[in-house]
Order: C-alpha cells, then sequence, then structure tokens
C-alpha cells in the first residue's frame, strides 16, 4: 500500500530503493541520516502549518499563501513581477489549500483585479501586494 502518489510535468525516471536497502543507506552514514532526519522534520512542520490554517483561515488567505510558497520555491523575479514556471491548474491549488476549484478561479480572478497577479502563458505574482495582504489584510491596488 502506498500512502502518496506523485505526478510530473516533464519526462523523469523513476528509481525505488526497498525498505531494507533503504535503512542500510540511512544508517550507513551519520551526515546521511542526519539530513533525513532535517527533511522529514521541515515537512512535518509544513502539514502541521497547512492543517492549522484550514481551521482559522479563510479560503482566499490559504490561497495567497499557497501562491507565496509557489514563488518561494519556484518562481523568477522578473520586471513583470515573479513569475511561476511550474503548471498548476486550479484544481491542483484546490487540492492543494481545501477548497473547490470554482471558488479558486473566482478568487484568482479577484486577486487579478486587484493587482496581486498577472495571467498569460505563466502566472506572474505581484508578491509585495500578496505578502502585505497575507499579514496585514489590506489590500492595496497596483496599477496595470
Amino acid at each position: 500500500m502506498r500512502a502518496f502518489t506523485a505526478v510530473t510535468d516533464s519526462d523523469a525516471v523513476i528509481s525505488f530503493i526497498p525498505r531494507a536497502g533503504f535503512f542500510k543507506f540511512l544508517t550507513s552514514s551519520h551526515a546521511v541520516s542526519l539530513n533525513f532526519i532535517r527533511l522529514l522534520s521541515s515537512r512535518l512542520m509544513r502539514v502541521e502549518k497547512t492543517f492549522s490554517e484550514f481551521g482559522h483561515t479563510w479560503s482566499h488567505h490559504r490561497l495567497a499563501r499557497m501562491l507565496l510558497r509557489l514563488a518561494e520555491e519556484h518562481g523568477e523575479k522578473t520586471p513583470e513581477g515573479t513569475v511561476i514556471g511550474l503548471r498548476v491548474t486550479h484544481e491542483d491549488l484546490a487540492n492543494l489549500i481545501g477548497t473547490t476549484r470554482e471558488t479558486v478561479t473566482n478568487q484568482l480572478g479577484k486577486f487579478r483585479r486587484l493587482g496581486f497577479l498577472k495571467k498569460g502563458r505563466s502566472l506572474v505574482l505581484n508578491v509585495d501586494c500578496l505578502s502585505r495582504f497575507v499579514h496585514t489584510g489590506k489590500v492595496e491596488h497596483r496599477s496595470s
């Protein structure tokens, strides 16, 4: 039984390491096991934070936070804003923040009208406006 799935947006080579071999690899080096623990701890903290946000924030705040996270992890700063080259559908965003595709579509439209983002071939974010919105709840319009 597998608990997780993965989807690639380009060709990929997938490898499998049997459990016994993986544990042997982890115990072969103190540095390897320490880095693995750091990775797991980081992911656990991210999951914990995400779950705590589900009950305490509105979906538009969760969407703004997710867009900022995508900008941090996959964004490229340009004169137009931060370009998210990663292909993410409205359905993907909805699944990530625990809401419906329709809600994400509506909220992205509002974010676009407010100057938080531009949609074209790629998503272009105004990270400063999104950050202010997330941290203060205030909306500052940006002229297009």
